[in-house]
């Protein structure tokens, strides 16, 4: 795949929280850093993460605690994988 200018393409982050007595909140972000301050930040018992490479490339799941979620947002982010799907390997 060539690229046609030198922008680098960026991953998505969608972050959905819900728990008992708890409106369900929807959150779109570009920046990892950002999606770690938003779990930290929140008190909710059931997540959902969705990280979209590009097209048709997306890992996801559903979580119960934050433990899992973040061992699964840095597994799905992890530099190895980055540099595969970047290199067109996918």
């Amino acid at each position: 795949m060539k690229r046609y200018n030198n922008r680098k393409s960026r991953i998505g982050f969608l972050l959905k929280t819900s728990g008992v007595g708890q409106k369900p909140q929807t959150y779109r972000r570009q920046i990892k850093s950002r999606v770690l301050d938003l779990i930290e930040a929140n008190t909710a018992q059931e997540y959902y993460i969705k990280v979209t490479y590009g097209k048709d490339l997306v890992n996801e799941g559903e979580y119960t605690n934050k433990k899992d979620l973040l061992f699964a947002l840095n597994a799905f982010t992890e530099k190895p994988l980055l540099d595969y799907i970047s290199s067109g390997g996918w």
